[in-house]
């Protein structure tokens, strides 16, 4: 292979590796430092499901009356599900910190416990709902 052949190889290459380590290092980034877009509230997906009802569907003011009911239902819905799936998550949460623990020697348990009960605290935070403390 003659120079010039080399250059051109060498400097695809250092374009590629470029390019590959940019678009590694904005992934890594945006998922360190943008928190996860939180789901929406029962309310909130109605308000937006009317929104969009009456500006691209163009309903009438009747229509809007009847659907107004059902969209609520479904919203109270998507509620109750997000918090009985919190809650599933927790309880799982419980059973595999309740298995560590049986692992763990007594120093290290109470660093594991106060971990989790600052990573728990977060959560309900985050989440804003009420989970009971643990057992």
């Amino acid at each position: 292979m003659n120079t010039i052949a080399k250059r051109r190889w060498m400097l695809g290459a250092m374009f590629v590796v470029g390019l590959v380590t940019g678009a590694v290092g904005t992934a890594g980034l945006t998922l360190r430092f943008l928190p996860p877009m939180p789901l929406p509230s029962g309310a909130e997906i109605v308000r937006r499901a009317s929104d969009d009802l009456r500006s691209e569907i163009k309903i009438t003011p009747e229509q809007e009356q009847q659907i107004r009911p059902i969209l609520e239902r479904h919203g109270a819905e998507l509620d109750a599900i997000h918090r009985e799936t919190l809650t599933k998550v927790f309880v799982s949460i419980q059973a595999k910190n309740a298995a560590v623990e049986q692992v763990l020697n007594p120093e290290q348990r109470l660093h594991f416990e106060a971990s989790e009960a600052k990573r728990l605290q977060k959560f309900r935070e985050k989440e804003k709902i009420s989970i009971p403390p643990s057992p």
